[in-house]
This record gives structure tokens, sequence and C-alpha cells, in this order.
């Protein structure tokens, strides 16, 4: 009886252990999935894009989805859709050997810190420190800067501190909202703010904020150049002040995920945005978005630099 209760006591342990080692198996495979090779075995490239500021996003309603499509009922198939996101997205999943699917979303979605498994990147956020935290970044895809814009007849302002006590909109939890706090740090440069105690008022979608500062409603705006530019040429009767408040890099934004689950899908995008800048890809979507070519200093930035891995890799 004594051997039989060794033996029989052997027998539970060696079962506890073996169970418990499956568990573990199944928790580092959950942990170290890897992103790259989720993307490459399902066939399709998942890309967010804001429609909040994507306003030259199209989805064409009459336009059916190509059958040999392999994105999901909720995604947007490439022969769907248009816009700057998608000649992005295409380029990179044509690079991957992928299909590209794009899942319409908004401001406060892409800020909430929590993609999870809804897309695998956002094209465009600028790098910020508080970004940075929870986001991976690949090369950047061009530099852009942020200036305040007043009204052309406005005669009550002359340089960027009389906007102090003033009403001043900006994105939503945005770059620009964190400089009018006076609290942004991100990879470029950053002017010292002269605007002191301004009423913040916060937009989600670039249209609102136009026609607010036009029939003044707000006395300015804090907004990229990029996306006053063309507002301007169209006959908008809004001014920009100088010097810009900030310069800064955007690219391509990844979840951090677990462990080092995004690390590879990353790298890969860095070699993709590279060629991409080195084949003259970005200079012509700049050149015909902007009639100005914004990817030279984003070609040049050393992106190793920013030393994202670290952590990762410890």
């Amino acid at each position: 009886m004594h051997i039989e209760r060794i033996f029989l006591g052997i027998l539970v342990i060696l079962l506890v252990f073996s169970v418990s080692m499956v568990f573990a198996d199944q928790n580092t495979s959950v942990v170290q999935q890897d992103r790259l090779q989720e993307i490459l075995s399902r066939g399709t490239l998942v890309v967010a894009v804001n429609t909040d500021l994507a306003s030259d996003f199209k989805v064409n309603n009459e336009t059916a989805r190509d059958p040999e499509s392999k994105c999901s009922d909720l995604q947007y198939a490439e022969n769907q859709v248009s816009g700057y996101d998608v000649q992005i997205g295409s380029q990179v999943a044509k690079e991957l050997g992928v299909d590209s699917c794009y899942v319409p979303t908004n401001s406060s979605e892409l800020k909430n810190t929590k993609w999870g498994d809804k897309w695998d990147y956002y094209t465009d956020f600028y790098m910020t420190n508080d970004r940075l935290k929870w986001l991976y970044f690949a090369q950047p895809i061009f530099a852009v800067s942020s200036s305040f814009y007043i009204r052309a007849n406005d005669t009550s302002v002359f340089n960027i501190s009389d906007l102090s006590g003033k009403t001043i909109g900006a994105y939503v939890q945005s770059a620009q909202t964190s400089y009018l706090n006076n609290n942004l740090t991100m990879v470029g440069t950053v002017n010292d703010n002269p605007v002191k105690d301004p009423t913040i008022v916060e937009y989600a979608q670039d249209s609102d904020a136009i026609n607010d500062l036009v029939t003044g409603k707000v006395d300015a705006l804090l907004f990229p150049d990029t996306d006053m530019n063309n507002v301007i040429a169209n006959g908008t009767p809004i001014v920009a002040l100088e010097p810009y408040a900030f310069m800064g890099y955007s690219g391509i934004a990844v979840e951090k995920g677990d462990g080092n689950s995004t690390v590879s899908f990353v790298e890969k995008l860095n070699e993709i945005v590279q060629k991409m800048h080195t084949d003259g890809f970005l200079s012509s979507i700049y050149m015909k978005t902007y009639n100005q070519d914004l990817s030279k200093d984003a070609q040049a930035f050393d992106i190793s630099s920013l030393h994202q891995f670290n952590e990762s890799s410890s």
C-alpha cells in the first residue's frame, strides 16, 4: 500500500506538471503572437482611417467589392475607397504581398489607447512623447508644422502673443491642445508658447473649426499647416501667423501589444517606408496633395534614435 501511494503521488505530480506546461505554452503563444506573421497568414493589412480628419476619404457605394478580396464585412476593400490613407495603405500592402482593407473610425477611438485587433496601424500621427508610451512609430512619412490662424480682417491681432486671453480652436486631444496647455513634448521643434490663458475649444472635424473661425465664434485656430493651406488657396479669408508653433514628424503608428509581438511588423514598415521615400512615391503624393514635398526631412530622420524597442527586448 505504501508503494502504491508513492506511485499514485508521482502520477498526480506528473499530471499537474503536464497541465501547467500546456497552459504555459498556450499563454506564451498568445503573448508572443507575431503581428507581421498574422497579417501575412490572413492575407490582409487592416488600416484605420480617421473620418473626422480624412476629408479626401471617399467610399464609392456603387462599387461592388472585389469578389477575390479577403476583407471582412466590416472593412472596405481597396477598390471601394479612395484617398490619401488608401494610397499609402495600398502601397504598404503591395510590399507585404497582401490585400489592404480599411476601417473608418474617429479621433476619440484612435486616442483611447486600446486598439486591439480592430486594425493593424493608423497612417498619420504626430510622434509625441505621450504617444510613444503606447505606440511604436515607423520611419516618419512626412514632417509638418502647426501654426496659429486668424481671420484675414482681424485688426486686433498682429503677433501671436495678442491671442492671450482669446478663444482658440484645436483638434480634440491633439498635439495642438497640448501645446496650448504648455505640456507638449515631441520629436521635432517646439517653440515657446507666448499665448497666456487662452480659452480652448476642441474640434473633431476641421470643417466645423474653420466655419467657427470665419463666423467669429473663435478668435483663432492652431492647426497643422497641411490642413489649412488648401483652405486658404480655395479663398477662405484666413491667414497664418508667424512663426509656426511647432514642427513635428508624422508617421505610421502601431500599438505596442504584448512582449515583442509587434516589433517585427514595425521593423518591416521601416523598410517599406524608406523604400517609398527612396523611389519618390511619398514625394509624389505630397506634391499632388499639398503642392509641396513634405517627405525630405522625414526621410532623413534617424528612427533608431528613438530606441523604441529597448523595453520589449529587455
